[in-house]
């Protein structure tokens, strides 16, 4: 939904690597810290927790999937 964006509550997909950045972008990349991950890596880990918060997973300590 568009009002989510003047929310702050919205979850873009981010650029794995500079390479995939548009031209003179000075964002962070999602592999900044050495770790390869897919664009939408948020979306995925935001629904995760959204299944065990309505006690569809288990709920645990660690990330339940893998990039």
């Amino acid at each position: 939904m568009f009002d989510e964006v003047d929310e702050s509550t919205a979850m873009f997909k981010i650029a794995p690597t500079p390479a995939d950045q548009p031209p003179n972008c000075n964002f962070v990349p999602l592999n900044v810290d050495g770790y390869n991950l897919p664009s939408d890596w948020y979306l995925r880990l935001a629904k995760e927790a959204g299944r065990m918060l309505r006690g569809d997973i288990p709920r645990q300590s660690t990330i339940p999937i893998t990039p």
